[in-house]
């Protein structure tokens, strides 16, 4: 029998026997748990979260002080992976068979590249490993057709994080979308704006890092396409699962890396906007039930796009950026979107790097997973601050839930290092057991 949910230290059990109304009240008492973060419940007026956790995944392997792990609505970890090298980075797919699919330790290369994933259910059991031969980073699904779509680097190739493939159980690929064929641009290299704030300014590492691929959605209820996330474009696209063909883009149309041909292709939107309907260096998208699509916009320069200037300026000011939810509504007949803020905070919540966003019925869990501070102030210095190089600095995480449009819960995610989170996903332990008797 899986007990799922103990707390650190002394549990009170009791075992219930629906059929001949017996019962056996036990003790389990759980090892300590080995991480160093604080969890500050800020707001919980969440109701009916019983059996509910939030299940949060680390930025890089062997992060020091997180691991994948879990907690209650209460701030209690109630769930812990001690092995600190498997389910960095992980998105956190669920299966259709309710097992949980993560990044493995196999093959390992830095930052975030991983050749091999395990499913393993929550008693930590690993029931199978999947290869993907290659580099896989950032996002793995399963398909109607049991398959996997991932975003998958060969091992050796001139650039990096530009590829999607389609591959079964044993590792063999089915399909490939090489980015690079699909958008092509004449000039394979990341904006300036991008090699400012994530490649140092090195012009070798823009060329390689030139879309930087983050997230994948497969529209099953639409149209049948994929749909991928570039970072470095600041672009959302629609690509043909059959003929792998551009069939719609949403970007800020005055960039410079756009060309006459991608302009073509752009989206326009139905209503004019108080607000910038476009999201930069996102982190996350997410089709819904409603058929929407969800995203973590992390704001990145937002200061400088609000006012139309698209190229690093003195006079960025970073408390000006912000990091929202943004749900857009794509009409395919026309061609054209509307869009909804559905979360937005101030400069404190600014998220340079990282976040996500889901669903879970009507419950949207948002993670702020990379606010980064410099004197307690708005910081893009990504790099120095992971890697502990600025000592007045510090990273962590906020999580909320929001329910008809309030806020129900908010918790803050620190530690004695950088507490960055990757994903977070709303897990109700009972349907996941439950998955399998469907």
């Amino acid at each position: 029998v899986p007990i799922i949910g103990l707390k650190e230290g002394k549990n009170d059990i009791i075992l219930k026997f629906k059929k001949n109304n017996l019962q056996k009240s036990f003790v389990i008492t759980t090892d300590k748990i080995n991480i160093a973060n604080n969890i500050k419940i800020k707001i919980n007026n969440s109701n009916n979260c019983l059996n509910e956790m939030i299940l949060l995944s680390p930025t890089y392997p062997n992060q020091p002080g997180v691991s994948l792990f879990a907690f209650n609505k209460s701030g209690d970890i109630v769930w812990f992976l001690s092995d600190k090298n498997i389910g960095a980075s992980s998105s956190l797919f669920i299966d259709d068979e309710g097992k949980l699919l993560i990044n493995s330790e196999k093959n390992n290369k830095r930052p975030y590249y991983y050749s091999s994933y395990y499913k393993i259910d929550l008693m930590g059991r690993i029931f199978e490993e999947i290869k993907n031969n290659g580099y896989g980073h950032h996002e793995i699904i399963q398909l109607p057709n049991k398959n996997y779509l991932a975003l998958v680097d060969k091992y050796i190739q001139n650039t990096i994080e530009d590829r999607v493939v389609e591959f079964d159980n044993e590792g063999n690929i089915i399909k490939e979308w090489d980015l690079k064929k699909i958008l092509k641009l004449k000039t394979i290299i990341a904006p300036n704006m991008y090699k400012y704030y994530a490649l140092d300014n090195d012009h070798k590492l823009a060329q390689k890092d030139w879309i930087h691929l983050n997230s994948l959605a497969f529209n099953k209820n639409l149209d049948g396409n994929i749909i991928v996330s570039s970072r470095a474009l600041n672009a959302i696209i629609n690509i043909g699962y059959q003929d792998k063909k551009i069939k719609w883009i949403i970007t800020d149309p005055h960039q410079k890396w756009i060309t006459p041909n991608i302009k073509k292709y752009l989206l326009k939107t139905k209503k004019p906007k108080n607000y910038n309907p476009y999201s930069y260096g996102q982190h996350s998208i997410f089709i819904t039930k409603e058929k929407s699509l969800l995203v973590f916009d992390n704001g990145l320069f937002s200061d400088l796009y609000n006012r139309k200037i698209y190229d690093k300026s003195l006079s960025y000011n970073l408390k000006n950026n912000r990091s929202r939810v943004l749900e857009y509504f794509i009409d395919y007949t026309n061609k054209m979107f509307d869009v909804k803020v559905i979360h937005q905070k101030n400069y404190y919540y600014y998220s340079a790097f990282l976040g996500s966003v889901s669903k879970n019925n009507n419950k949207i869990i948002i993670n702020y997973g990379g606010i980064l501070k410099e004197s307690n102030m708005p910081s893009d210095n990504i790099r120095k601050i992971l890697f502990g190089e600025l000592i007045n600095s510090s990273g962590f995480s906020s999580i909320f839930e929001i329910n008809d449009k309030k806020e129900v819960f908010n918790a803050d995610i620190k530690g004695n290092k950088i507490t960055t989170t990757y994903r977070t996903k709303l897990l109700n332990v009972s349907e996941l057991l439950n998955y399998n008797k469907k």
